[in-house]
């Protein structure tokens, strides 16, 4: 009679042989991981997995998976985001004496929201990944929902409307070239941003922009009084490398970008490691910016790391990007 076929995968039979390799760890952590009898040694499991081997490879796999979260240490809470910049995972950031919820939280979830005035949250009510590194300083979180960060988009795509002519251009070289994406700016009375040889004026907050502007400065702590906002309509549109370090800027405020519609790679790279002539080796920080999402750029990130939104073909869906600025009223 032959014998019959058994639907293995690769990776148990690469748990099985390391189970092999540590049978003294397996024998001491089966009574507590696996819900099975703990009288069986391993020897005797294995001469059992003869007749019913995918039953005992699923066991294996089950045990090695919960025995390597077992040996993970207590307390690790940083992960490498590359070689020069920390992602700094967790609870790390939040008030001691604030009282802790369990909920949702993370990349792609709903942020913990402690409700006030609404569904406004605090910062220390959210979950936020601290980035940082060589003057490199940067916080992410979830501010909306999906639900909610669907709506606003909604009302975006509804209200706003954006620039056009010679304000919906940029000056490169002494030329003028279209802007490769969409952009319109709301502020303070007065307000004006220069960029790349043009000047972008503020329009009146609108109460859609105002209710968006109250609800970061909440979260953020921070005041702002002015905003940007470019619509990218898909993954060709796109901004190059920059940085927001002009004088119109009060210098250590922090510029908050909220993302809204389809995500996009953000790349940030070192002043010194730019180019054929880079001075130093410096990996590049690339972020995914997801829908509903938060980065503050604090600073002094913005006088040495530049930043851009490169191109994306597989990018179909629209983005809506809305930088919070403080711009300086009084020279």
């Amino acid at each position: 009679m032959s014998s019959p076929r058994l639907n293995v995968t690769v990776p148990q039979m690469q748990i099985l042989f390391k189970l092999q390799t540590l049978q003294f760890y397996f024998i001491a952590l089966l009574g507590a991981f696996v819900p099975y009898p703990t009288s069986l040694h391993l020897s005797s499991l294995l001469r059992f997995g003869s007749k019913n081997y995918e039953f005992v490879v699923t066991i294996l796999y089950r045990t090695v998976l919960k025995m390597d979260k077992f040996l993970i240490r207590k307390g690790s809470t940083k992960t490498s985001v590359n070689r020069k910049v920390d992602d700094i995972q967790g609870d790390s950031n939040r008030i001691r004496n604030s009282p802790r919820k369990r909920g949702p939280s993370g990349e792609g979830g709903a942020p913990k929201i402690r409700k006030q005035s609404g569904t406004t949250a605090t910062k220390v009510d959210l979950k936020w990944r601290k980035l940082r590194g060589e003057n490199f300083n940067c916080d992410y979180t979830v501010l909306y929902s999906p639900n909610a960060a669907r709506t606003l988009l909604k009302s975006c795509e509804e209200e706003l409307v954006y620039n056009t002519g010679d304000l919906a251009k940029v000056q490169i070289f002494g030329q003028f070239h279209n802007i490769p994406r969409k952009q319109v700016a709301f502020g303070d009375p007065g307000l004006s941003y220069r960029f790349s040889g043009v000047e972008v004026p503020a329009r009146p907050w609108t109460p859609l922009m105002e209710g968006i502007k109250d609800r970061i400065q909440e979260v953020t702590g921070h005041t702002f009084n002015f905003v940007l906002v470019n619509r990218y309509k898909d993954g060709n549109d796109h901004m190059g490398e920059h940085r927001d370090d002009e004088k119109d800027l009060v210098r250590e405020a922090p510029i908050v970008s909220l993302s809204l519609g389809q995500k996009r790679d953000f790349i940030f790279k070192h002043c010194d490691a730019r180019g054929k002539n880079a001075k130093r080796a410096i990996d590049p920080v690339k972020l995914e910016l997801e829908h509903g999402s938060l980065l503050m750029m604090n600073y002094p990130t913005n006088r040495y790391w530049y930043h851009s939104l490169p191109v994306r073909k597989k990018a179909l869906g629209v983005r809506i990007n809305m930088t919070f600025r403080s711009m300086v009223t009084s020279k």
